[in-house]
């Protein structure tokens, strides 16, 4: 009898899909009142996927590269990668972090760890049965390149990553148990805290425990080995996203700063339509040996619809730049810019005759080198130096600065 009340309730609930949302409301009543299948001991059950995935609704896959941050002796270059998935009410789903391998310089390794974190997510969202789906990244090159608003990752160890990730996400794709409907959506990083911080933890347990295998074991193991150890590590719980403009002064899981190692401060500054409100400037610190990046952060320079020109973002991104070295404790920085005025005003070359760009030289300058009138600091750089660079190489602070501008909004790594 049991099991006829059980086979009647089902059939009522089926039927009940042909009037409005019935379909969902039998599926969720069945999931929470029929017994879940259990796993028979013998290997012959079968046992239900936990969490529950809907294949009619819609999920948001959130995901975050970090670039390689080399310990002394690890070889290769390892990044992290993160994602983590989510329901349509905020609740997550499913997670994954681990370190990465990455064969490429420091903007390419981003590029690719970021790769390499989003297809995670979609190769596990593609198993556990999701079909429609939001992808949300603060990788604007990879975000760009999803929408097909960039070019393709040029031949490379990102462009299969690139390839496999279009083949699940296209709904005429062949493959197997791709997407039905997707979307890409650029958030900022401030937004997507969850997956940074879970792909710094994988990073620093990887290298935590490649430390304490040295100390403990004379021969110690591969940095692959130390690698599969670091993913055993449950990285720290996420909340739930937040809707809407993004949040300030969400911080990062901040590296450590050697204050005798040297470091390099990129920065960059844009303005649409010069000179215009609508400008931002942003700014990336990395390690000079081994190209980590340690502190980023952008400003958005239009509140109050006051009008920047170029010259002054670059300066502005400058300053930011500055400060945070500053406030990260860094005491040896090589400033790099591919902004030639700047560059040359700074180191001298060039006259500063502008009114409007003065105040922002004596500024950099004071912050430079200690002391000021406007009270820049007191304690100079230990050692600094300043160089012209294409803008090609500088494409994590232009990256920033345009988010600035495309969210409207301020953020820092250690704010």
């Amino acid at each position: 009898m049991k099991n006829i009340r059980w086979i009647l309730i089902s059939v009522t609930l089926r039927r009940a899909s042909t009037f409005g949302d019935g379909r969902n409301l039998g599926s969720r009543f069945l999931r929470h009142c029929l017994p879940p299948l259990r796993s028979d001991a013998r290997g012959g059950g079968q046992s239900a996927p936990s969490p529950a995935v809907d294949p009619n609704a819609s999920y948001v896959l959130r995901f975050a590269g970090l670039p390689p941050s080399r310990p002394a002796g690890a070889s290769p270059r390892r990044g992290s990668a993160a994602y983590v998935l989510y329901d349509g009410e905020g609740l997550e789903i499913r997670s994954g972090a681990s370190p990465c391998p990455v064969r490429a310089g420091s903007l390419e390794a981003n590029l690719e760890a970021s790769y390499r974190a989003l297809l995670g997510g979609l190769r596990d969202a593609s198993r556990a049965g999701v079909r429609h789906v939001e992808v949300q990244g603060d990788n604007r090159e990879v975000v760009a390149q999803m929408l097909d608003r960039g070019a393709a990752p040029p031949d490379g160890t990102a462009r299969p990553l690139y390839d496999e990730a279009v083949g699940i996400l296209e709904p005429s794709s062949p493959r197997r148990g791709g997407m039905k409907t997707h979307r890409v959506t650029l958030i900022s990083p401030g937004k997507n805290g969850a997956c940074r911080k879970r792909a710094a933890a994988a990073i620093d347990a990887m290298v935590a425990a490649a430390a304490a295998t040295t100390a403990t074991d004379p021969d110690p193991p591969s940095p692959v080995a130390a690698c599969k150890s670091a993913t055993l590590t449950s990285p720290p719980p996420a909340p739930a996203p937040s809707w809407g403009k993004a949040p300030t002064g969400t911080a990062l899981l901040s590296a450590e700063i050697d204050r005798d190692a040297t470091y390099v401060l990129r920065w960059d500054g844009g303005v649409r339509n010069n000179p215009s409100s609508c400008a931002g400037a942003g700014y990336c610190i990395l390690h000079a040996e081994s190209g980590a990046e340690v502190r980023s952060g952008y400003e958005y320079l239009g509140m109050g619809g006051t009008a920047r020109t170029s010259n002054e973002a670059e300066y502005i991104a400058l300053c930011l730049g500055l400060e945070g070295a500053r406030r990260a404790g860094v005491r040896k920085l090589n400033l790099e810019g591919d902004s030639e005025l700047v560059v040359r005003q700074i180191e001298g070359t060039y006259a500063c005759k502008s009114k409007r760009l003065r105040p922002l030289r004596r500024r950099a300058m004071g912050l430079l080198q200690g002391g000021g009138a406007d009270g820049a600091g007191t304690v100079p750089f230990d050692i600094w130096g300043i160089r012209h660079i294409p803008r090609e190489k500088n494409g994590r602070a232009d990256e920033l600065a345009n988010m600035a501008m495309d969210l409207m909004n301020t953020w820092s790594s250690d704010r």
